[in-house]
């Protein structure tokens, strides 16, 4: 049997995928850091549109900011459940992981009442995740946990696309830009917490039950994901006088097209797949410092843009970086 630590899935300089099976890697153990402070200016305002990309990619992110609050307390109480069950090296890293999550859900409430000041309904996808979560909820301790592996991994390759690629983002008002990188920075940070607390879990287990199960519940994970994100957007679309059929068709040009988030997101979504994966075989850990300066950069030119004496020495953005043991 291959074992995550025998398998090296990396990107390449071209942005391929390399697997090279059976040959050993040495993996440096991350620490997650505690949670970054950030606060989404709550007196910002959302005129129409907030990104020049189109209504496509505001139904996008809308949709997905409106589903966090609850799924990501679903997440955060089903860690909190398995918290004093887990060794001792993993509880630094859970406690940051629930922190962090903690965080996104309060300034994804805020952001959807921004949203929705704005004059743009969310009632369809709250109602819809608010069902997702019912439904997960009735799983096993162990089902639930696995439930959240596959999601956790779903958005850490979103947001690294996100982080790799800023044209996803580069268009959002400076807020929300600043906003989606902090939350992309801290989902790379956290991405291996929940799948190695999910491994402890079910090491009673042989690693073919783990390999089937793990592929079985992304299976199901991703297919829930995609017809109730779809849902979602339509919904949205909707408000624009934007039917269904055209709708449909933008939403799949707007994500698969080439360069878009989906399309570019699927090699490793797939990679899930392989025996013996891991997600700290994706090697991405460097974005975290780049989203990080991304966003002590645009802090700072607003800092500058506020600045009224000319002379006055501005004090530095610090954005506080995971650290490896």
């Amino acid at each position: 049997m291959v074992g995550y630590e025998n398998i090296n899935i990396t990107e390449t300089d071209n942005g391929s995928i390399a697997n090279n099976l059976g040959d050993a890697i040495s993996t440096q153990r991350h620490i997650v850091a505690s949670a970054r402070p950030f606060h989404i200016n709550k007196s910002h305002q959302i005129n129409g549109q907030y990104m020049k990309s189109g209504i496509y990619a505001d139904a996008f992110f809308y949709d997905l900011s409106a589903i966090f609050p609850k799924g990501e307390a679903f997440m955060i109480k089903t860690m909190a459940w398995w918290r004093d069950k887990m060794p001792a090296d993993q509880l630094p890293d859970i406690a940051n992981f629930i922190e962090q999550e903690a965080g996104h859900s309060r300034e994804h409430i805020a952001m959807n009442k921004l949203i929705q000041n704005a004059g743009f309904n969310l009632s369809n996808s709250d109602k819809n995740v608010e069902s997702v979560v019912k439904r997960a909820a009735a799983l096993s301790p162990r089902g639930r946990l696995l439930a959240v592996v596959c999601l956790e991994h779903m958005t850490a390759i979103m947001a690294a696309e996100m982080i790799k690629n800023p044209q996803h983002v580069e268009n959002f008002s400076a807020e929300f830009r600043d906003f989606w990188l902090w939350h992309a920075v801290e989902e790379v940070d956290h991405k291996s917490v929940v799948f190695d607390a999910w491994r402890y879990s079910v090491r009673d287990k042989s690693e073919t039950w783990q390999y089937l199960t793990r592929c079985s519940m992304m299976l199901l994970i991703s297919i829930s994901f995609v017809i109730n994100r779809t849902r979602g957007q339509l919904s949205l679309l909707k408000q624009h006088d934007i039917g269904k059929i055209k709708g449909f068709f933008g939403m799949m040009r707007y994500g698969l097209r080439k360069g878009g988030l989906a399309r570019n997101i699927l090699p490793h979504w797939k990679l899930f797949f392989h025996r013996g994966f891991h997600p700290s075989q994706i090697n991405d850990r460097h974005l975290l410092e780049k989203g990080e300066k991304l966003i002590a950069a645009s802090l700072q030119t607003k800092s500058f843009n506020k600045a009224k004496p000319k002379n006055r020495a501005k004090k530095p953005v610090k954005i506080f970086a995971a650290k490896a043991a």
